[in-house]
């Protein structure tokens, strides 16, 4: 390959990275501003905003930092650039969204139709990010280090995670609601659709959960 395809090359998982990180900053905004609930992640993250005091998308960088220094100890060879871009990237988008495109949908169809949006934002922005082929997020090598060394599955796992989060995120005051559920059982699937849109849905050595 040239020197300048090779720099083309880098420019498109560059382009992939920016674009999950903004697609998954958006899907925050939806399930935020849908009033019924977050992704169990977040749910998390609104719950540390709601016990620090701090916005959602500070309380995403604070445990975003906390997952990456376990990385960096436990695990570093998993750590890129898109790794650090996740924790310092997403989490101000997040606030900037929340500052100048908030808004309170009317009705449960409009609740419903911003949580199906944050649904589908999560799903194209995770599909991105996985595509770029940059590092692997904070969170997700966290778990994927602590399901190597159980005999636990990464499914499983990824299970007993999101449930943690709830859990501890509710216990806090996150955002729990319908919406919650939603994002639970169809985020997956829908990230699953558009990494067979992008070719990655079969191709192994790809760390994703």
């Amino acid at each position: 390959m040239t020197r300048s395809g090779k720099n083309m090359s880098w420019v498109i998982r560059f382009g992939f990275l920016l674009a999950g990180i903004i697609l998954l900053a958006l899907a925050g905004l939806f399930f935020f501003c849908s009033g019924i609930g977050m992704d169990p992640i977040s749910v998390l993250y609104s719950g540390v905003a709601a016990l620090l005091g701090v916005r959602l998308g500070t309380a995403d960088v604070l445990i975003g930092a906390v997952m990456l220094t376990l990385i960096f100890f436990l695990d570093k060879k998993r750590i890129g650039i898109g790794t650090v871009a996740v924790v310092v990237g997403i989490g101000p988008l997040i606030n900037l969204f929340l500052e100048y495109f908030s808004y309170g949908p009317q009705g449960w169809i409009g609740r419903i139709g911003s949580t199906l949006a944050g649904i589908v934002s999560f799903g194209l922005g995770m599909a991105c990010y996985l595509h770029a082929d940059l590092g692997c997020g904070p969170v997700d090598a966290v778990m994927l280090y602590a399901s190597e060394r159980t005999p636990v599955t990464l499914r499983t796992f990824k299970i007993m995670f999101d449930v943690a989060c709830v859990l501890v995120g509710w216990a806090m005051g996150g955002a729990l609601g319908l919406g919650t559920i939603l994002a639970a059982l169809l985020s997956g699937p829908c990230m699953t659709a558009f990494m067979n849109l992008l070719g990655d849905g079969k191709k192994p050595g790809k760390e994703r959960l």
